[in-house]
């Protein structure tokens, strides 16, 4: 979350599963939950609510594109998945080393 925040994206921690009242496990989260969240957000005053981003790992990634799907204020997804046999960060290396141009 800090890389997001300092691109300028706010930046909240939210839970949603493993303590009361939320779900015990990872099944049928509600997507109001993040909804939620995110209304919450946009209504601080020192946040720009043209700049809500989401991030998830494993499970939450899924979860953070789905809602960032039908959630028109998420205007930014960072879904991180895990890359069994280090193939994932290998990738995530070598891409690293490309350019971002072709000049």
């Amino acid at each position: 979350m800090a890389l997001l925040a300092s691109h300028g994206y706010a930046a909240l921690a939210v839970a949603y599963f493993g303590i009361a009242p939320l779900p015990d496990d990872l099944d049928r989260i509600p997507l109001e939950t993040v909804d939620r969240a995110v209304a919450w957000l946009r209504a601080q005053p020192s946040v720009d609510p043209k700049r809500i981003a989401i991030w998830g790992g494993s499970k939450g990634a899924e979860l953070a594109l789905v809602a960032a799907s039908r959630n028109p204020a998420i205007r930014a997804v960072v879904a991180v998945v895990d890359g069994r046999a280090g193939r994932a960060d290998r990738s995530a290396r070598e891409a690293s080393r490309l350019p971002l141009s072709r000049d």
